[in-house]
């Protein structure tokens, strides 16, 4: 006969990695998106360098300066897919090993920069200014599509042109990450937070959500405890 604390194990670990898949989804969707920009750009700039090719005649030069102009912004491009690419890189290797040892503060930036390009289509303002450089072992994954999910939703949540804020430091033993947001000067209310979502990986990472103020607080322990 089958235990049925097992079966519920079973089920809440395929809960888990299906928020995970979305997650990461999402996030690679909002890279692909990026990527497809960076390119048109390039391709609209290669034709403008073929257009001053067919007009220069055989003795007379290309002006230098709309050559420099042109090539300069293929390699702004080229170096922003770059950058890109290097926190996708991050993300792919997130779920390496079921468990591994991050440093909070980049885990938060990366997250940031998954996110970059929703932030940017609201004009939305984010800061992580107040980063402690603690690390824990946790389920990066798992972390990693937790803050994601987290951070896109207060995207929605604030509107467009809104300032979010992102801080972490020890607390005890513990790290906790907090979450403050304004619109026009007015703090935005996140009682929102978390859904059944949020909850769901956050108990997966034995983390806590509470809430200080307006502020939305997520409480990580040092060390995911082993299952």
């Amino acid at each position: 006969m089958n235990n049925p604390t097992d079966s519920t194990s079973h089920d809440e670990h395929c809960r888990v990695n299906r928020l995970c898949i979305e997650a990461t989804s999402a996030a690679s969707a909002s890279i692909s998106h990026e990527i497809m920009n960076i390119l048109a750009i390039i391709n609209e700039s290669a034709g403008l360098l073929e257009d001053l090719s067919l007009m220069a005649a055989p003795d007379e030069g290309i002006p230098a300066e709309r050559i420099t102009t042109t090539a300069a912004a293929i390699m702004k491009q080229v170096s922003r897919a770059n950058q890109i690419m290097k926190w996708f890189n991050k993300l792919a290797h997130c779920g390496d090993a079921p468990r591994a040892r991050t440093d909070i503060a980049g885990t938060i930036q990366l997250v940031v920069a998954l996110a970059n390009r929703q932030a940017a289509m609201k004009k939305l303002s984010v800061s992580t200014g107040d980063l402690s450089t603690a690390e824990i072992e946790s389920d990066l994954l798992c972390l990693v599509s937790l803050l994601y999910m987290v951070l896109r939703r207060l995207y929605e949540t604030v509107g467009t042109e809104g300032e979010i804020s992102i801080a972490a430091k020890p607390e005890g033993s513990d790290i906790t990450v907090s979450f403050t947001a304004h619109h026009r000067n007015e703090q935005v209310n996140l009682n929102s937070f978390p859904n059944h979502r949020e909850k769901t990986l956050a108990a997966h990472l034995k983390a806590n959500f509470s809430h200080n103020g307006e502020a939305l607080q997520l409480t990580l322990p040092p060390t995911l405890p082993q299952d």
